[in-house]
């Protein structure tokens, strides 16, 4: 019987055993094979069952214009089809690896890959029609979830770049990227964009030597971004992120908190 399993790489995998695949191999018409093979697996699967049963049939299909390759790569144990998570909310169920059973990649809780503990709030920002939504892993990794229009998350991942932090980030829409905020370990405040095609720009620290031992905050202000810090003697200022990703250096405000 196949199995359903939430992969560490991150990925959505469909494990059929040995016998599976032979069934495969040997069927004129493989597609409703698969798919009787998906639906039988994921309906006992908490959090990416529904949809993946919903998704059967265009999973069948994907796996079938594989067929080959699972046979090839099946060494008597059955082969492992593994999905990129966003699969689930994006329904693009495009293959990103093939490969035999049993797999060195470990598995994660189901629940884990869409659920989150955080000592801190989260933030969201808009990058084209995907709302991304940012978070601080319990590791201090910043990791973030992206929600489709029919409201569907993807599961949580980390940031690109391996930043970690102590602080919550800080997050805002700025044209069609979402443009999100973090501190360093050392107080240095970073920023990563997110594109509508979904890739990060990386890491990069915002001009000015301001460091912080609080989470900084964002809105949008005209055709820029205002980003706000409290620096270490109380002092709150503000940097300007103009459209052209250009900031125009922090300023003190005329408000001091103890």
């Amino acid at each position: 019987m196949a199995q359903i399993r939430a992969t560490k790489d991150p990925g959505i995998a469909v494990d059929f055993s040995h016998s599976d695949v032979e069934q495969i191999k040997d069927a004129a018409e493989p597609v409703p094979v698969i798919q009787e093979k998906v639906v039988k697996a994921a309906v006992i699967v908490p959090a990416a069952g529904p949809t993946m049963t919903e998704a059967a049939s265009s999973i069948a299909e994907a796996i079938a214009l594989r067929k080959e390759e699972l046979v090839r790569t099946d060494g008597g144990h059955g082969v492992e089809v593994v999905f990129d998570v966003q699969a689930l909310t994006l329904g693009d169920w495009d293959i990103i690896a093939v490969r035999p059973l049993p797999s060195t990649v470990p598995s994660v809780s189901m629940v884990e890959t869409f659920s989150l503990v955080s000592s801190s709030p989260p933030t969201a920002a808009e990058a084209g029609e995907v709302l991304f939504v940012f978070a601080v892993a319990e590791d201090r990794r910043i990791v973030f979830n992206e929600v489709a229009a029919d409201g569907g998350f993807t599961g949580w991942q980390e940031v690109p770049g391996g930043l970690l932090t102590r602080t919550a980030p800080a997050a805002a829409t700025l044209g069609d990227e979402a443009v999100v905020f973090a501190t360093s370990p050392e107080g240095r405040i970073l920023v990563n964009r997110v594109a509508p095609d979904r890739s990060f720009s990386g890491w990069q620290e915002i001009p000015g030597e301001l460091t912080v031992d609080a989470a900084p905050s964002a809105t949008r202000q005209g055709e820029g971004l205002l980003l706000f810090a409290r620096a270490p003697d109380a002092r709150i200022l503000f940097n300007q992120l103009a459209s052209d990703g250009s900031f125009s250096g922090w300023q003190e405000r005329s408000v001091r908190f103890a």
